[in-house]
């Protein structure tokens, strides 16, 4: 048989690139041979931005037991901490490790960078060749159907078939740092971070997602004591995760949508989600469940402590709709693209929010910190519209018409919405050209 060769180029060397490949190793035909690139701007290929060494309090919200790159090795990172306490013991000695502990994301970007390495070894039994540069891709051109020229901000240029972007998440624009040097458009690294803000300073923090806590954790834990205010444009705050166990779903999956031909709509993606539901509660029934409704906006933060206190007494029982939502995620994309285009337009405007409020959770001991920093009146949350200008003494926002002066801000909104506002030259290239 005629050998077939594919070239690929990889732009990121972190999670999504190390799932690409893995994928891949395991799908390959005999008949097959690729030749790949991973393009990063760092060498620490593996862990990716988001689980790079940086400070502990940075913790995996999913636990120590249930979190692996295979999905056909269940625990696979647990085992590797078991096997492999000499090598992070000493930079965690006093780290209690079991099966439900949520640990430093740090240590899982160790296994990552391990698994890389294993990869990229195994991977040429299988006709795989995997090559790595470290460099930064500014844009991607297509010549032909079948061929892209990729360019590197050094001047090279590299011809493939295929372009995997695997860049992970994006910041915000530097632009928003011209006005003040103490306007920061990412809370990362936060080892920075938290050396650059004094201990007394009044602190926004614009964005209400994983990073924001990320960032308030990382400076009371470094010993901050000044006013930090979170600002959470819709009023949402992430949930709180359950105990529960994992579920495998019986209808929100391709097998069931595709053997049924379900159409994918708002309606049907809601029935399927009953469907499910219902077979939770009686593959369940002998586990006492959190007594909760399942709805789309009980993330909607009133009273910031109370919803807290609320959330953890949800959580200390099994969330059934958390663990359905929580198996979605390998179909994401696929529901994505089976979405018209007028309901994408509808989710992305009313829906997004209070979507990733419920998708994306935080443990409760982050939770229980949060309230401890309430009760020392030294964390508040607001919401509305955020307007930052700067004055003679200070930074002053407008948070939802309301002025205040901070000391320093910290933009911690994950990815931009619009690409043109984005610090990665890449996506404002690609914005701008055929290809998107």
């Amino acid at each position: 048989m005629k050998k077939v060769i594919n070239d690929i180029i990889i732009v990121g060397a972190g999670a999504s690139s190390l799932s690409f490949l893995h994928s891949l190793a395991n799908k390959v035909k005999s008949h097959e041979i690729f030749n790949i690139i991973v393009i990063d701007k760092d060498r620490d290929y593996g862990c990716g931005n988001a689980y790079k060494d940086d400070v502990s309090t940075n913790l995996l919200n999913t636990k120590a037991g249930y979190i692996t790159i295979d999905k056909e090795k269940k625990g696979d990172f647990f085992h590797w901490l078991q096997k492999n306490e000499n090598v992070w013991r000493s930079d965690y000695p006093d780290l209690e490790v079991s099966e439900n502990s949520y640990l430093p994301r740090p240590l899982f970007g160790s296994y990552m960078r391990e698994k890389f390495d294993n990869i990229i070894k195994d991977s040429l039994s299988k006709n795989i060749r995997i090559s790595t540069i470290k460099g930064e891709v500014v844009n991607v051109k297509k010549i032909s159907n079948l061929k892209y020229i990729t360019q590197l901000e050094c001047g090279l240029e590299l011809a493939s078939n295929i372009v995997v972007l695997a860049t992970g998440t994006s910041f915000l624009t530097k632009d928003v740092c011209k006005i003040s040097k103490n306007i920061f458009n990412s809370p990362y690294p936060l080892k920075k971070r938290v050396e650059q803000i004094n201990k007394n300073d009044s602190v926004l923090i614009v964005g209400a997602r994983l990073s924001a806590i990320d960032t308030i954790i990382a400076l009371k834990e470094n010993g901050h004591v000044g006013k930090v205010t979170i600002h959470s444009r819709s009023r949402t705050f992430p949930c709180i995760r359950g105990t529960q166990d994992r579920y495998s779903n019986q209808f929100l999956n391709i097998n069931f949508i595709e053997q049924n031909n379900v159409k994918i709509n708002f309606e049907n993606l809601k029935m399927l989600f009953d469907k499910e539901m219902e077979n939770y509660l009686k593959k369940n029934s002998d586990v006492e469940l959190s007594a909760e409704s399942f709805d789309i906006k009980n993330c909607i933060v009133n009273n910031f402590k109370e919803y807290l206190m609320l959330e953890l007494e949800m959580a200390s029982k099994p969330r059934p709709w958390q663990a359905i939502l929580y198996d979605t995620n390998s179909i994401l994309s696929y529901i994505w693209n089976l979405l018209n285009e007028d309901e994408r337009k509808i989710f992305m405007k009313q829906h997004l929010s209070y979507a990733m409020a419920m998708r994306v959770s935080i443990p409760s001991i982050n939770a229980k910190k949060l309230i401890d920093y309430i009760d020392r009146d030294e964390l508040e949350l607001t919401s509305g519209s955020c307007v930052v200008t700067t004055a003679d003494n200070g930074i002053t926002c407008l948070l939802d018409g309301n002025e205040k002066t901070f000391n320093k801000v910290i933009y911690a909104t994950g990815s931009p919405r619009d690409l043109t506002s984005s610090d990665s030259i890449l996506f404002k290239n690609l914005n701008e050209s055929e290809i998107t």
